[in-house]
Order: C-alpha cells, then sequence, then structure tokens
C-alpha cells in the first residue's frame, strides 16, 4: 500500500486482509518479508484451491491473492447456509504443469475476495462455462480439460469437504 525510503530504512506495509496491515521496516534492506511473498505464490499455485462443483463463481479468502482489483458489495450464499459479503473482486493467474509435461497458466476472472472463508473455491461452472473446457471427476481425481488436447489431472482431496457434500455422503 505505500513505500517509504531514505538512505538507510525502508518501510513497507502490506494489506494480508481487509483493514489488516503489516508494517515491516527494513535497515539496509537486511530484512526481508518472505511470508508475504511467498504465501503470495500459493494463492497462484492450482493445487491450493478447492474444485467446488457448486460455486457459481472463484472465491478467495486472501485479497492478496488477487490482481487488477476492485472494490465491490456482493452477497454471497456459503454451502452452510449463512451469508456474507465479497468485498472485492478482481483476477487470478494459476500456473500449473499439464499432463503432457509443459507448464500452462489459467486467468480465473472475476474472482470474489470473500472475507472469513477458509479455503480457496476453484468453480467447476465457471471454468466450464468457456465452451472449449471441460471438467471430469472419478473417485480419486479431477481431470480439467482445456479441449486442445491438453489436459491436468490433480487428486482430489476426499477430507475437505462441503457441508453439502458432507450431508449427501452421510445419507448414502
Amino acid at each position: 500500500l505505500f513505500h517509504a525510503e531514505d538512505d538507510n530504512t525502508t518501510e513497507k506495509a502490506f494489506m494480508i486482509s481487509h483493514n489488516i496491515y503489516v508494517v515491516t521496516s527494513m535497515k539496509n534492506n537486511c530484512i526481508k518479508p518472505e511470508f508475504q511473498e511467498s504465501y503470495r505464490h500459493n494463492g497462484y499455485d492450482i493445487n491450493n484451491w478447492l474444485p467446488d462443483s457448486g460455486a457459481t463463481t472463484h472465491f478467495t479468502p486472501y485479497l492478496e491473492d488477487l490482481q487488477n482489483v476492485t472494490t465491490c458489495q456482493i452477497e454471497v450464499l456459503v454451502a452452510d447456509g449463512s451469508y456474507s459479503t465479497a468485498t472485492h473482486q478482481g483476477s487470478v493467474k494459476l500456473r500449473f504443469t499439464l499432463d503432457q509435461g509443459s507448464t500452462a497458466s489459467l486467468t480465473l476472472k472475476r474472482v470474489l475476495y470473500v472475507p472469513g472463508l477458509t479455503k480457496r473455491l476453484f468453480s467447476i461452472p465457471s471454468f466450464t462455462s468457456n465452451d472449449n473446457y471441460s471438467a471430469s471427476f472419478s473417485h480419486k481425481f479431477l481431470q480439467l480439460d482445456f479441449g486442445n488436447g491438453d489436459t491436468f489431472t490433480t487428486p482430489l482431496n476426499h477430507s475437505i469437504l462441503t457441508t453439502e457434500a458432507a450431508e449427501q455422503i452421510k445419507d448414502e
């Protein structure tokens, strides 16, 4: 948010969540805000996003994930039936290795920042709204197909379930 320098000291502030700031003072650049920098990159790793077939758009609880940020006030229905408010939206550029071995990136647009969420949610309906893209689930894997022969397959983490999915499994 701000950056001030004199001959020996650099002071920076990083917004780590809505209205919470971390200020670091660095004398001769001896202290680096490594937590912020390494954390920031985690949002760009597709493996840190939980695939969600019920989410209408992509969501993040980390404002730092977003690029091209704009403010908004959008009411969001959460899986537990409660409502939260998205306060910002932007884009996120995900990076990953395709099944074919090459590196690729995917830009998620209109990603909503919702304070209080605990996970980043990758919306399968939003992804498949591109006519060329498709997603298929098996018992253990999710495969994203980009319609040009490129695919990305990732294991599903069954220990992380939305409330609705947990209820369905419990009822079976």
